[in-house]
């Protein structure tokens, strides 16, 4: 039986076979663009260090910047309690314990709960230095900027590489905890009483004499 085919004809079946594998290749990126951009939370401690002896006088200007940035960014990102720290070399059991005590109502004064905080055992830092630390999280956030996919001609109608990946970076770079990102804060207490009557003042007409009143308002 003779071959029906001649060599070009099989050449151009075998060519469309390859085009047509080819576009039912799957893929390389995922097509959900939080998997193919995704954002990364990495665990990071959050540390102070104060060379001051507080307990014997007020903090410097520097120290004083640092102790406010420090307390704001526990407020808004802590993940634990909060440590504190004192040398073992160069202050006694009783200077520790003094400067602990002062670190601690510095904290109180500026809103931290003082049932969170903990003291840790001492460290092998210079004299005159304390420490206070808590456990937060950063992000990570992806880059941007792939443009090797031709945008003129898509004929597998493919997503572009970059596809997503600005939001997932605008919100990793704008989000204020980063710990939103593993688990969301539970939502306030929602009073049922005050949310029905808020409605039902939206929802019921104004009266003959309020209509009358801004009425004559609006012409005088």
């Amino acid at each position: 039986m003779k071959n029906r085919f001649s060599p070009l004809t099989l050449k151009v079946f075998v060519v469309a076979a390859v085009i047509g594998l080819g576009a039912c290749e799957l893929p390389k990126r995922p097509a959900d663009y939080r998997e193919a951009h995704p954002i990364g939370v990495q665990p990071e401690t959050r540390t102070l260090s104060i060379s001051a002896r507080i307990e014997a006088e007020a903090l410097t200007p520097e120290d004083q910047f640092a102790f406010d940035s420090f307390v704001r960014d526990f407020h808004l990102k802590a993940s634990g309690p909060l440590g504190i720290q004192v040398p073992a070399n160069g202050a006694s059991g009783i200077e520790r314990k003094a400067r602990i005590e002062k670190m601690t109502d510095l904290l109180v004064s500026a809103g931290v709960d003082r049932r969170v905080v903990r003291e840790l055992p001492p460290q092998s830092a210079g004299p005159g230095s304390l420490t206070a630390s808590f456990a937060t999280s950063t992000v990570s956030v992806p880059e941007c900027g792939e443009w090797s996919a031709e945008s003129g001609y898509n004929w597998a109608n493919r997503r572009s590489p970059n596809f997503g990946c600005s939001v997932q970076r605008n919100l990793g770079l704008t989000v204020a905890n980063p710990n939103d990102l593993k688990k969301a804060q539970p939502a306030e207490p929602y009073d049922g009483n005050r949310g029905a009557s808020v409605i039902e003042t939206f929802r019921t007409p104004a009266t003959a004499t309020e209509e009358t009143t801004a009425t004559t308002t609006t012409t005088e």
